[in-house]
């Protein structure tokens, strides 16, 4: 099977010709910062919205870096050895999603109206944060692994 057969590209479609991850994660952290501000259900409100937000850019994302025109089919097209590194990738896009999709929910179900439940809120959007910026570096390192191995950089 293909990397083009298993990417299975979402039905969102990329807002844009750029990458859409650093608005992801800028809004991600926005929603810790909302509910760390206002621990009450307007702060919950707000944490719902930035996590909305981060949820559309994040599957513009996925739209981008999974269409052929995107960065991931093409190193893989001429870097069969990063196939495995790729899926992998493929992979961590539903795990985040799911992330996300949790954290709205438990938002839309929290009172919040005192630290405990905004605690936790504030708490789970670090996490996501934190997926983020973790999925963020190993997309980066294919990259750069691809650019200096089979560009003749200097990586050994």
């Amino acid at each position: 099977m293909t990397l083009q057969e298993i990417s299975n590209p979402p039905a969102a479609t990329p807002t844009s010709g750029h990458d859409s991850l650093p608005a992801c994660r800028e809004l991600v952290a926005g929603a810790a910062l909302a509910i760390a501000r206002e621990p009450n259900r307007m702060g919950a409100w707000r944490l719902v919205g930035s996590m909305l937000e981060a949820r559309k850019a994040f599957q513009s994302h996925i739209a981008l870096s999974r269409s052929p025109q995107g960065p991931l089919l093409h190193l893989a097209e001429g870097s069969p050895r990063l196939h495995a590194h790729i899926r992998k990738l493929f992979a961590e896009h539903d795990d985040i999603l799911a992330r996300f999709d949790n954290l709205i929910a438990t938002a839309n179900r929290e009172k919040a109206d005192h630290p405990g439940p905004a605690n936790k809120l504030r708490a789970s959007a670090a996490h996501c944060n934190a997926a983020l910026a973790a999925y963020e570096r190993r997309f980066h390192e294919i990259v750069f692994e691809w650019s200096h191995r089979d560009l003749g950089g200097e990586a050994g």
